[in-house]
């Protein structure tokens, strides 16, 4: 967890989905048909890289969980509020981005962990 603060890319994805004001599904899902289509300009590229890096990092940790590597309630005390908020902004994409790319399980550990924790 300290390694992740220490992240300078990884805090810079994060904040795609934390900062007030935080970029909508229509701008997410322009974003994902831009790059899908190959038609993304550098600066879109790197946005969705940020976004994925973010959306892949939030995967893993529910992976970790899952398997006992990571302690699920030293995670939630330090992490619940945006990891269940990244989740809350990034849904309708997750879900384009599934149907887009035919991969009905992307993410899906992401999303059972941030349902778990809304409850």
């Amino acid at each position: 967890m300290v390694s992740q603060e220490a992240n300078g890319p990884l805090t810079a994805a994060r904040r795609v989905f934390g900062q007030p004001g935080s970029k909508g599904f229509q701008h997410l899902k322009a974003l994902l048909d831009a790059a899908g289509g190959g038609s993304a300009s550098d600066e879109q590229w790197s946005e969705y890289a940020s976004i994925n890096m973010y959306l892949n990092h939030c995967e893993l940790v529910a992976v970790a969980i899952d398997s006992g590597a990571l302690d699920e309630e030293m995670y939630k005390k330090a992490n619940q509020s945006l990891y269940v908020q990244a989740w809350d902004r990034s849904k309708e994409y997750i879900q384009h981005a599934r149907a887009a790319k035919s991969q009905p399980t992307m993410f899906e550990r992401f999303e059972i962990l941030a349902k778990r924790w809304t409850g």
